[in-house]
């Protein structure tokens, strides 16, 4: 699709595929000029996929799939202030062959904030109940088995886990205690940051936060695909049927796209 959600050209992919792989057939087919700037999400933006890009003499501009240190002592400027009067500030961070553009958005910092308060809370919850049922008859109490409950347990809940110190007291192989804190915080609150990456050093950050938002649309444009016209699901069993079913769902988007465009 292109900015504006219009139909440039589709294919249909083999199944059980992840998308990381299908960059170059899709660059290749679309016929992408050299020095084009190729605007991925997270998703794609795969170690391989961006050097492969820049072998080829693209450029990319995609939201980090890598940690990157959180650093409150830049100038942001703020670039959206929404009618709720939550902001979205960024600022920008030229490296040797990249540019950094780190971003704090307020709605964001409000909904990893929820999920995080959710997801102590389950993580918790687990733990309560394995220690309550220490103290009572039928409830599992060997020191091995409650430890490799607790593993399952911090799998689960990973996010939440890494921030607590669990401690389990032993008697005879049988656990008598288990008492969890939390850890001392060593880093800034990260809710709310992202962090998006152009290898385009011609860019200024206002040009790579907005030429990022085109993203929206596209995205907008395949959820509209997948859940109004019909994309999924798909329950037919013969490969003709399902493609033609496919080509209908794009082909339905595509008139639809031209209408709302005139």
């Amino acid at each position: 699709l292109s900015e504006n959600g219009c139909v440039k050209k589709s294919q249909v992919f083999s199944g059980n595929q992840g998308e990381v792989k299908t960059l170059k057939i899709i660059l290749t087919g679309l016929g992408a000029e050299k020095k084009s700037l190729i605007v991925m999400d997270a998703g794609i933006a795969s170690k391989e996929n961006l050097e492969w890009l820049r072998e080829e003499g693209y450029h990319y501009l995609v939201c980090s799939r890598q940690k990157v240190p959180i650093d409150t002592t830049l100038n942001y400027e703020t670039v959206k202030t929404n009618p709720d009067q939550t902001t979205i500030k960024i600022a920008s961070v030229k490296k040797k062959d990249e540019i950094i553009l780190h971003c704090k958005s307020d709605r964001k910092a409000y909904s990893d904030k929820q999920i995080k308060t959710r997801t102590d809370q389950l993580l918790i919850d687990q733990l309560q109940q394995l220690r309550d049922g220490l103290s009572k008859p039928r409830c599992m109490k060997r020191y091995d088995k409650v430890m490799e409950r607790i593993g399952r347990i911090k799998e689960k809940y990973s996010s939440a886990a890494k921030e607590y110190i669990i401690t389990v007291t032993p008697t005879d192989n049988i656990a008598t205690e288990i008492i969890w804190e939390r850890k001392p915080k060593k880093e800034p609150n990260m809710n709310g940051f992202y962090h998006l990456r152009t290898s385009d050093m011609s860019l200024s950050a206002i040009e790579i936060w907005n030429t990022y938002r085109m993203l929206n649309q596209v995205e907008d444009s395949f959820r509209y695909m997948k859940s109004h016209l019909g994309m999924r699901p798909i329950f037919h069993q013969r490969t003709d049927r399902a493609e033609t079913h496919l080509f209908i769902s794009v082909l339905a988007y595509r008139i639809w796209n031209l209408l709302s465009f005139r």
